[in-house]
């Protein structure tokens, strides 16, 4: 890995490849910003709070089916926001 003149908070150099990883992370976060509730508030749940679709399916009072279906949606969104 190369090593580059941008410090981090502790004062340490970044490689190249944290860079690219958290600017990765910066675009998939507006991403998920950009969609609406009803398919943003599922990725949420599930890939940022890990639950099960059986949980997010009562927080949301929905069907198992649905969630599974808009977190399948918002994946397609965020292909079209991310190009």
């Amino acid at each position: 890995m190369v090593l580059i003149g941008l410090p981090s908070a502790s004062g340490e150099q970044m490689t190249e490849e944290k860079i690219m990883e958290m600017e990765e992370c910066r675009i998939v976060r507006e991403a998920v910003k950009r969609l609406p509730d009803k398919y943003r508030l599922p990725v949420l749940l599930f890939y940022m709070e890990e639950l099960s679709l059986s949980d997010i399916s009562k927080i949301l009072n929905l069907s198992a089916g649905t969630v599974k279906s808009r977190i399948h949606r918002a994946t397609a969104y965020r292909c079209i926001y991310l190009k």
